[in-house]
C-alpha cells in the first residue's frame, strides 16, 4: 500500500516538474540542471570533507571566558545612580515604577550580581 502511494507521489511530482519545465526554453532547462547539479555536488563535497558549517561546533575554552567585573560594577552603579536621580521628582518616580513593572527582577538581579562580584573579589 505504501509502495503504491509512493509511486503515485513520484508520478505526480514528475508530472508537475514536466509541466513547469515545459514553460522553460531548452537553454533555461540546461541552466537549471547545471545549477542544481552544482549545488548538490558542492554540498556533497562539503559533507565528505567535514568542512560544512553545520558540522563545525563553536567551542570556547573556559580559561578564556573571564568576567569583566569592573565593567559590570560600573554598569550596575550607573543604573543605580540613574534610578536614584530619576526618582527625585514625582514624574520620575512614575518612570521608575514603570521601568520596574516592565523589568520586575531588575533590582533583584543587580543585588545578586553585586553579591556575586563581592564574593569573586574576596580571596
Amino acid at each position: 500500500m505504501k509502495q503504491k502511494k509512493l509511486e503515485t507521489r513520484k508520478r505526480e511530482l514528475a508530472n508537475w516538474l514536466q509541466h513547469r519545465a515545459s514553460k522553460f526554453s531548452v537553454r533555461a532547462q540546461k541552466w537549471v540542471f547545471v545549477i542544481s547539479v552544482s549545488i548538490i555536488v558542492i554540498y556533497c563535497i562539503n559533507l565528505i570533507s567535514g568542512d560544512y558549517i553545520i558540522n563545525r561546533l563553536i567551542t570556547f575554552e573556559k580559561s578564556n571566558l573571564r568576567i569583566d567585573t569592573e565593567m559590570i560594577k560600573a554598569r550596575i552603579s550607573y543604573i543605580e545612580k540613574h534610578l536614584d536621580s530619576i526618582s527625585e521628582t514625582q514624574n520620575g518616580r512614575f518612570k521608575v515604577d514603570s521601568i520596574l513593572l516592565v523589568n520586575p527582577g531588575l533590582l533583584d538581579s543587580m543585588a545578586r550580581w553585586k553579591a556575586e562580584l563581592e564574593r569573586l573579589e574576596t580571596p
